[in-house]
């Protein structure tokens, strides 16, 4: 009997739960018609204008020409209300772009082409007191749109209990202004963080390509998100457009830096063509054209960049394990396509404002940092490793005029160094570096190496990186300057000079001498 007491004590809980939940909120979910008017006056368009069936929740383009900022629509619909005492305010979801919001002829809020801030943020207004009535009321909203982009009501209208509405309120204020905000804050933390600890020690293009992207995220999410904005909405559209262009670049950089696999001349005809984009979008584009160079090069950007991803992708294949390549898929592939889907669904898909790459920015340089850092970690960890087992009880017997001697013991030690100089040769491997992380100085590990390879490091690492060159240069049809940059040289110069130190011919001569099959004939 008591179970049969709790089951209908719960039982009529959940009835009372679902009751006030339909008290709380009245959707409207259909019946809306439009007029094609750009009348400000809504007495004016409610006795003279001609009133179509229209749907609102997908958005849609004004058939109106000429090149004014702003084209409007009015748009009705009625409710029925019981309780209209229940009712506190009203919310539209997103709308795209500006309006005036209408209920039995009284003005209950808007947002005008001359107060847009942040893109489609969503629109919750009070109701005044006395203004619902029980019955049928209307509805109407005068939408403005943005030049011939898409507009309409992205989410559902509804009439919502005071308790709902300031929660609805809250929700959406969270999600489209303090979680941005605070992404915004955590990405220029990232950036200061970078120029703290990466200029001091590497000057060279990663770290600049992170601090770089840093900046230009930090833009774009401003651009979109920024309660207040000091540019007008087609100025900032050409910006975001730019935003996409100059971060395809630095993704690419970053990506080949992360992964030690450099392809120089195809970056820079794929960096010549995003700064023509660039230019293009600056010096040409006119947001009020609905197929203007922005949406153009943006759709050409994602198709461009999706192929540069798969070339290095494809030219990583045979170079790194199947743990790198996984890595790769996470930190490039996947990122790439989240972010060419945003911006090709809000170029042919729903047309709504690409908002899922925002959120999933920080993931990325999450996902970066944490490689970064484990890549590191890595390292130290092998390396003080050996150091432990070195440290102490290393006996090196120098004599006057002779060179050092090593034990057995030592020289088993060392052969694991070797091991992770031969397996990392591509990567930046000095004495220095080795040293530090080792937690030994430099003088003391060179001495115990040189007195067990006869090299010293810097040139046992370049003995390394030759020889994988001459094996590409035998096995490979690989550009001189591509296989310089895998083995882990920074510039050609570098790689020819030591190559000739080493081999006494140049690379070229090398090749052909090892494949004259593949020599150019002098006939």
């Amino acid at each position: 009997m008591r179970g049969w007491i709790i089951v209908l004590l719960v039982a009529c809980s959940f009835a009372g739960c679902g009751e006030k939940r339909v008290s709380d909120e009245l959707t409207v979910k259909s019946g809306w018609k439009a007029c094609y008017s750009q009348a400000a006056d809504l007495d004016a368009v409610s006795e003279t204008g001609t009133w179509v069936v229209k749907d609102v929740h997908r958005l849609f383009r004004l058939p109106y020409g000429g090149s004014k900022p702003f084209k409007f629509i009015w748009l009705k619909t009625s409710v029925a209300v019981e309780q209209p005492e229940g009712y506190y305010g009203i919310s539209l979801g997103r709308l795209y772009d500006s309006d005036e919001v209408y209920i039995n002829g009284t003005l209950c809020g808007d947002r005008r082409p001359d107060d847009i801030q942040e893109y489609h943020f969503p629109r919750n207004y009070g109701i005044p007191p006395g203004v619902l009535k029980k019955g049928e009321n209307e509805i109407h909203i005068r939408l403005g749109i943005f030049g011939n982009e898409y507009g309409g009501i992205r989410g559902a209208v509804k009439l919502l209990s005071e308790s709902r509405f300031k929660r609805q309120k809250i929700c959406d204020s969270l999600l489209f202004l303090h979680i941005p905000l605070a992404i915004i804050s955590m990405l220029f933390g990232l950036m200061v963080n970078a120029l703290a600890h990466y200029f001091p020690k590497d000057r060279e293009s990663s770290a600049l390509a992170v601090v770089g992207i840093l900046m230009v995220w930090i833009v774009d999410l401003t651009l979109l998100f920024a309660p207040f904005q000091i540019f007008g909405i087609g100025i900032r559209t050409n910006l975001l457009w730019v935003s996409s262009f100059v971060s395809s670049i630095l993704f690419v950089i970053i990506i080949q830096k992360t992964f030690g696999f450099q392809m120089p001349r195809l970056t820079r005809v794929f960096v010549s063509i995003e700064a023509g984009f660039t230019l293009w979008v600056l010096v040409a584009n006119d947001p009020l054209v609905y197929l203007n160079s922005g949406k153009i090069t943006g759709a050409l950007n994602v198709l461009i960049t999706h192929v540069m991803i798969g070339i290095l992708f494809f030219r990583l294949w045979n170079h790194v394990d199947l743990k790198m390549k996984t890595l790769f898929c996470f930190l490039a592939v996947i990122p790439g396509e989240i972010i060419g889907i945003d911006i090709l669904n809000y170029l042919f898909g729903t047309h709504t404002v690409p908002y899922l790459h925002a959120y999933f920015i920080p993931l990325i340089m999450l996902l970066i940092t944490l490689f970064h850092r484990w890549r590191r970690l890595v390292d130290i960890r092998q390396l003080e490793e050996l150091a432990l087992k070195l440290k102490d009880k290393d006996e090196i017997h120098e004599n006057a005029g002779q060179r050092s001697m090593v034990t057995a013991q030592v020289k088993r030690k060392l052969n694991r160094l070797i091991d992770h100089m031969e397996m990392n040769y591509h990567l930046p491997l000095t004495r220095e570096n080795l040293a530090e992380k080792a937690g030994l100085s430099p003088d003391y590990l060179g001495r115990m190496f040189k007195a067990h390879s006869g090299k010293k490091i810097n040139d046992y690492v370049n003995d390394l990186r030759i020889r994988a060159a001459c094996r590409l240069l035998t096995e490979s049809q690989d550009k001189i300057v591509d296989i310089a940059f895998a083995v882990g040289f920074e510039s050609l110069a570098t790689f020819n000079r030591s190559f000739m130190k080493t081999m006494n011919v140049s690379p070229t001569e090398y090749r052909q001498i090892q494949t004259p099959s593949i020599a150019k004939s002098p006939f």
